[in-house]
């Protein structure tokens, strides 16, 4: 059975999300979370933000003021 990329990155993203929840209280920075899930940090930060966007995106939704 083949493991998709996309469903490869859900995981990663999932790991480092856990990862920060559970060490909230002392900051975790990128580079720590990083190698926590064995990703470089330019990689993990790249892969975070292409997963965040969509989020980002929708949460600005009925937010923005007509003008």
């Amino acid at each position: 059975m083949q493991v998709s990329m996309e469903s490869k990155d859900y995981q990663k993203i999932a790991k480092a999300i856990l990862f920060i929840r559970q060490h909230h209280l002392s900051q975790p920075d990128l580079i720590t979370v990083a190698q926590n899930i064995g990703l470089s940090e330019y990689h993990f930060q790249r892969l975070f933000t292409q997963w965040a966007a969509p989020f980002e995106e929708t949460s600005n939704i009925g937010t923005e003021q007509e003008a």
